[in-house]
């Protein structure tokens, strides 16, 4: 199969949510794109869930691997990618049926590495509980520490291969190192007013509201690589 875009949706235990997901991606007005779905090793039903999909459109494959965790599942699908271009979506958000079209036709139509989106925090009872949008213009290094997630953005996929773009294998700040790699190395990036991702806000999550599961090693090892990539000489250039 050949493509424009890769979407790539990491899922653990996501059954309550993996459907709405699926269907916003697949009820996209673009049509030329591969829905990579990898199954964390999930407990629950989810990867039933994958299979009845699969079975009804051929845009989707599924991997079906032990749990690694986000980064490394997040890894895999950029090596799987047969896409020109890579999205990713979280298994619990979910995202308007222009969200595709709108971000490939610009970063093809201004041959960029990266296309920075807004997002709405929304709740269970449908109730946007936070906007956040930017600006129609090039990339202004500023920003670099407000933008962390790899969602709400499309990536040119010949770009993070080249300079060896990867999530930290880490339980804490993958999307953060990933993120601060691309935005410091690329001169090629651009903001746009379009609100298109629903970040799904999870009223009975405890994770929603406390940072879990991660220890000091977690922290260091955060630091330690993010504080690698920015002493390069060559990206501190960038900053003068």
């Amino acid at each position: 199969m050949t493509c424009d875009v890769s979407i790539i949706v990491p899922i653990y235990n996501s059954e309550k949510y993996i459907e709405r997901c699926i269907k916003s991606i697949l009820n996209q007005t673009y049509k030329n794109f591969e829905l990579i779905l990898i199954n964390d090793g999930s407990t629950d039903k989810s990867i039933d869930i994958l299979n009845k999909y699969k079975k009804i459109d051929e845009r989707i494959s599924i991997i079906d691997k032990k749990n690694e965790g986000v980064a490394n599942t997040r890894n895999l699908g950029i090596q799987k990618a047969k896409g020109k271009y890579v999205m990713f979506i979280d298994n619990d958000d979910f995202i308007n049926n222009n969200y595709v079209e709108t971000y490939y036709k610009i970063i093809k139509e201004k041959n960029l590495d990266i296309v920075i989106g807004g997002y709405e925090r929304v709740n269970s009872k449908g109730k946007v509980i936070k906007r956040v949008e930017f600006k129609n213009r090039p990339f202004n290094k500023e920003m670099i520490y407000k933008i962390c997630s790899p969602w709400a953005k499309i990536y040119k996929k010949s770009f993070l291969i080249k300079n060896s773009i990867q999530f930290l294998s880490s339980n804490l700040g993958e999307d953060n190192y990933f993120n601060l790699q691309a935005l410091l190395i690329s001169k090629n990036i651009f903001t746009t007013d379009y609100v298109g991702y629903k970040w799904y806000f999870n009223d009975e999550s405890i994770s929603n509201t406390i940072q879990k599961g991660f220890e000091a090693s977690d922290v260091l090892l955060l630091l330690n690589n993010c504080y690698n990539v920015i002493k390069r000489k060559e990206l501190i250039e960038r900053f003068k």
